[in-house]
């Protein structure tokens, strides 16, 4: 994560910019189970495709920003984690307690990632990549389950 942190830090100071290109994002949930060393991602989470959604995106940065999100919900989920991909968005679903005080604005979101499961990076990063796109990350509860979504524009 301290990798991923500077490298953000490079592109929010726009030392580094957006190697922007059109992929589908099915390829980039890929890659982000690369990053997390998931071989088989069937055994841990589900992948529902109801629209072959394509972004202009850097491939890099937003398999990470994936990677940080399911990531999250794998930790955290009581009950099998999904990523969706629909006409518009991506959504990263968990079964859990509802976040409080979320914010995406600092770093060290310890009322979500807790210090004994991580540092707080992960949103921050997250939210730092999404915005940087020009995308927007939105966080709902409902019913039980944390919803982040990266909406597409």
């Amino acid at each position: 994560l301290l990798g991923e942190f500077t490298k953000i830090e490079r592109v929010t100071s726009n030392a580094m910019h957006l190697n922007r290109k059109k992929y589908r994002v099915i390829d980039i949930i890929d890659n982000a189970f690369d990053l997390l060393l998931i071989e088989d991602p069937g055994e841990m989470i589900d992948v529902e495709v109801q629209h072959n959604l394509e972004i202009e995106a850097d491939y890099e940065l937003m398999s990470i920003a994936l990677k940080n999100l399911i990531d999250n919900a794998l930790k955290y989920s009581r009950e099998r984690a999904v990523v969706s991909v629909e006409r518009d968005r991506i959504t990263v679903r968990s079964s859990g307690e509802k976040v409080e005080n979320l914010s995406f604005e600092k770093p060290f979101n310890r009322k979500y990632e807790g210090s004994e499961k991580g540092l707080g990076f992960g949103l921050y990063i997250t939210q730092n990549i999404v915005t940087k796109h020009g995308y927007a990350l939105l966080y709902e509860y409902v019913e039980g389950e944390n919803l982040f979504t990266i909406m597409a524009a």
